[in-house]
């Protein structure tokens, strides 16, 4: 087995031990020796990896990012219209992302300052679920439910308000914990919304 190979490795065995830190103790309260001692080495010899917590707390979201896609492409198929399937999948990534910070017990400061860390993996994230959205709307036209349209600029416009919705939600929570947050009240703003974008193109 080569250098290299043991070397990722590792990696995965360290981030996987991250995950079950983040959730028991919460990204806050884990360190980088609690990590390490999961593993079975010392924090020293963990820095050969990772330069950070924060670093590390990046590839814990690379990896939650790739399985939420697949996971909210998964929901989709439950429904049978374009609209509803449309709407399954904004609600379902909303509930996805509440359940991240429940189990990874994040501040509003962290998921804020965590986010340049992230900045180029979430653009590329959400290019690819702009992609998708828009090929579920693009079905909708061809199957008549929709009115021609730019499939690609709906998807934008509504992936762009879910995201202004809730982080307008952190920004007026008056609880510090991000699990804290009123998700109802943000998941029934997004579908309302959602229902009237739609409803702009919906070939009645």
């Amino acid at each position: 087995m080569g250098n290299r190979y043991k070397r990722v490795i590792k990696k995965g065995e360290i981030i996987a031990a991250a995950r079950r830190c983040f959730a028991k103790h919460g990204f806050a309260r884990t360190t980088v020796e609690d990590i390490a001692r999961v593993v079975g080495i010392k924090a020293g010899s963990l820095y050969h990896y990772y330069d950070s917590k924060e670093t590390i707390f990046r590839e814990v979201i690379i990896g939650e990012g790739k399985e939420m896609l697949g996971w909210l492409k998964g929901e989709v198929t439950k429904e049978k219209t374009a609209k509803k399937k449309v709407l399954r999948y904004i609600r379902a990534r909303l509930e996805h992302f509440r359940s991240m910070t429940n189990l990874l017990d994040v501040s509003i400061q962290v998921v804020v300052e965590v986010a340049p860390l992230v900045d180029k993996l979430y653009r590329e994230y959400l290019d690819q679920e702009v992609s998708f959205l828009a090929g579920i709307i693009n079905s909708g036209i061809k199957d008549g439910s929709f009115l021609p349209c730019n499939g690609l600029r709906i998807a934008s416009a509504i992936l762009t308000m879910s995201e202004s919705v809730k982080y307008k939600a952190f920004r007026m929570a008056d609880t510090l914990s991000a699990s804290e947050v009123d998700y109802s009240a943000v998941d029934k703003e997004v579908s309302y919304i959602t229902e009237l974008i739609l409803a702009g193109v919906a070939n009645d």
